[in-house]
């Protein structure tokens, strides 16, 4: 069973990746994705801490540290709709920032 879900959850991670690669024209698609690899990491830690009989506080900073990454994320996606009017990566220069 414990092998079952290891295997479960490196699919999901690897899954999360070629999402990642493959829906890259929105800004949001990409927030989206990482989010769910974030929380996907969290779930393979926290069965790896339980498994090792470790104090589990790790995975509760790693959730904190992720929740203000993901609010990073946010306003940045937020400034850019703001200034550009849409999330499409194609509309972004690099010689605008």
């Amino acid at each position: 069973m414990l092998t079952f879900s290891w295997f479960y959850s490196l699919m999901l991670l690897f899954m999360t990746l070629m999402i990642f690669v493959k829906f890259n024209k929105h800004i949001l698609l990409i927030l989206m994705s990482l989010e769910f690899f974030v929380v996907m990491m969290f779930y393979v830690w926290f069965m790896y801490f339980s498994m090792m009989d470790v104090n589990q506080f790790m995975s509760l900073y790693y959730l904190i540290f992720s929740v203000n990454e993901s609010v990073l994320g946010l306003t940045i996606m937020i400034i850019i709709m703001r200034s550009e009017g849409s999330d499409y990566l194609s509309s972004l220069s690099v010689l605008k920032w």
